[in-house]
């Protein structure tokens, strides 16, 4: 798997030298470089990037998480809600990685997403955000429901397994 990421970022790197304005060259490179556990070259390669889009926002902020840097990672993911406030991930990431709670307001307009056509990833982002945010405000009842709803959408995706999330927490803990 190593060598796998070893030889894209190479040849990533190569298509950059080619096309020095194409960001998606730039989003893999520092995604690739995550892989490698070389976070302080992914952050590198992401701040070259031009088109700083709510993507852009919330991928960084995964970044200064992973470096221990929860403010400069909490003010990215509000940056990329501020940007796209039904684009999920941000708020996921939020609760997930910083020590965000969400207001009666953002709480409402998740629970009204959820009554739209929402993809499973998008549907599971709302439910597994309100029961951090629930847990955290000690309403362990009602973490619990969107916790079991949460992991209901993830079992149905077929994306749920939770040896491939200790393995994923493992790998990003020893980073």
């Amino acid at each position: 798997r190593s060598k796998y990421y070893s030889d894209s970022k190479k040849y990533l790197l190569k298509l950059i030298k080619i096309d020095n304005e194409n960001d998606k060259w730039k989003e893999m490179l520092s995604k690739v470089s995550v892989e490698l556990n070389q976070v302080d070259e992914a952050q590198k390669y992401i701040n070259m990037v031009k088109d700083k889009n709510y993507h852009f926002y919330n991928y960084k902020g995964i970044l200064h998480s992973y470096k221990n840097e929860p403010d400069l990672a909490k003010d990215c993911f509000l940056k990329s809600k501020f940007l796209k406030d039904d684009f999920t991930y941000p708020y996921f990431n939020l609760l997930d990685k910083t020590d965000y709670n969400l207001s009666d307001q953002e709480i409402n307009f998740l629970k009204e997403l959820l009554n739209k056509n929402l993809s499973e990833d998008d549907q599971r982002n709302i439910l597994f955000s309100l029961a951090y945010d629930y847990e955290r405000k000690g309403d362990y009842d009602q973490a619990f429901d969107y916790l079991k709803e949460g992991n209901s959408v993830a079992e149905s995706a077929g994306k749920f397994d939770i040896e491939t999330i200790r393995e994923e927490h493992s790998r990003i803990v020893n980073v």
